[in-house]
């Protein structure tokens, strides 16, 4: 008598809730808003009490009343209300040490570095490190970056509009020789910024995340506005990097994963060595828009101190000379290596490149599609913007940092996530995506 025996499937035990909270994606992405609005509530009440028609870089101006009193509400309340939710979020949360030591890294850095030039506490200086245990403490996600594409349509259109209904308030109209600089003839477009330069690196840097947004009308008619804003700019560093990103969506949507991510892969390569390479290679001082001179002269200053920089303070601490000497401009070094090196010297360079390099490993191990290719976009369009510009600074928490800081943050968290997963071949599960083995076909 034949028979046969059939054991029954072993059911997989279900796997662990997560221990603590979990915040869903609507009180994870109100926190990535009001990480946006920390960044622009004082732009935004600038713009709206400033006529620009006589702006001159570098003039200093008396803020009006309600300028200096959002600046001092958003700039006190914002920090205490994000250190409150880390705090909460951090005593029920299990967090990954690897993450929290990342994110806080480059501010303790900065801050020993203060201390070995014995110029006192800076509490600004702690502003990105408490930004970035809000990040890995309430779990903000790549997803959740989708607000950043939306507020950045929102920036470029009511920039736009702004242009015909109170184009006092948007361009700037005196001070830098706009129709020698202008690609379009027009005055220079600052928007809610006051420099047109800073409104193109915010509409460059929100860009990539347009390509989160799910409805293809919607993210047309947002990538389209940012678009037009950019080349009102005349902001030839954001432009660049605009074009970087989207070059990078083109080729990710025709190519298959693997050629793609080996493409990327150079192309992070090539980015980080042009990042030192065209300041350091420079000697002639009108170069990039006399920006040769700005970086010959900040080399010199890092070779006092080239481990451990001059200080964070250093460039407000000497900026009566630096404008004397150079420019009005002359208030970071037009490079994010070389500014961070004369901060904080190699030392917060090496724990800065931590979290770039970080960031870029999170964007190259998406598992979807249109994620992947958003997420890789900004990184090398980050690092493009970051040749010529400061991209955000360290010392604080500025007008870029919501849509150059935030972003690096949450892709190096999401990568010290995906590198704790228990099996190489089943990331974890992010965004509410079922795992995904690693030969599963670029999926959208």
């Amino acid at each position: 008598m034949h028979t046969v025996m059939t054991a029954a499937p072993v059911a997989s035990p279900a796997p662990a809730a997560p221990r603590g909270l979990n915040p869903g994606p609507v009180p994870r992405r109100l926190l990535v808003a009001l990480l946006w609005l920390y960044s622009t509530a004082g732009p935004i009440a600038e713009a709206l009490t400033t006529n620009r028609a006589f702006y001159t870089e570098g003039e200093a101006v008396v803020a009006a009343p309600p300028v200096a009193l959002t600046y001092s509400l958003v700039g006190i309340g914002v920090p205490l209300l994000a250190l409150a939710i880390a705090g909460v979020a951090l005593l029920f949360t299990r967090v990954s040490l690897l993450a929290v030591t990342v994110v806080t890294l480059p501010s303790a850095v900065l801050l020993v570095s203060q201390f070995l030039f014995e110029r006192g506490l800076v509490v600004s200086i702690l502003v990105p490190a408490v930004v970035g245990l809000l990040v890995v403490a309430t779990g903000i996600r790549l997803s959740d970056l989708v607000v950043l594409g939306y507020l950045g349509g929102l920036v470029a259109v009511v920039s736009l509009v702004g242009t015909v209904v109170a184009p006092q308030n948007v361009f700037m109209s005196a001070g830098l020789a706009q129709v020698e600089k202008s690609i379009t003839g027009a005055p220079l477009l600052a928007g809610i910024f006051s420099h047109s330069n800073i409104l193109g690196m915010f509409l460059a840097m929100s860009l990539p995340f347009a390509f989160l947004v799910k409805r293809w009308v919607i993210q047309f008619a947002i990538v389209s506005a940012i678009g037009a804003a950019l080349v009102l700019t005349s902001s030839r560093t954001a432009l660049s990097g605009a074009v970087v990103v989207l070059a990078v969506v083109v080729v990710g949507w025709l190519l298959p994963r693997a050629p793609w991510r080996v493409l990327c892969t150079a192309g992070f390569a090539v980015a980080v060595v042009a990042l030192f390479r065209i300041p350091f290679g420079e000697t002639d001082p009108s170069a990039y828009t006399y920006r040769g001179g700005i970086w010959m002269f900040n080399i010199e200053r890092w070779h006092e101190n080239e481990l451990f920089g001059l200080g964070a303070t250093w460039y407000t601490d000497h900026y009566a000379e630096l404008r004397r000497y150079l420019s009005s401009a002359a208030s970071h070094a037009h490079n994010e290596a070389l500014t961070l090196l004369v901060q904080g010297g190699v030392v917060l360079v090496a724990a800065v490149a931590v979290v770039v390099t970080l960031a870029f490993v999170g964007a190259a191990r998406q598992t979807r599609r249109s994620r992947g290719i958003a997420a890789m976009s900004f990184v090398l369009g980050f690092l493009v913007i970051s040749f010529t510009e400061t991209t955000f600074p360290i010392l604080k928490y500025g007008p870029t940092s919501a849509v150059s800081l935030v972003p690096l943050l949450v892709l190096a968290v999401d990568a010290c996530r995906r590198a704790a997963s228990p099996s190489p071949l089943a990331p974890p599960a992010l965004d509410g995506d079922p795992a995904a083995p690693r030969w599963r076909p670029w999926a959208r």
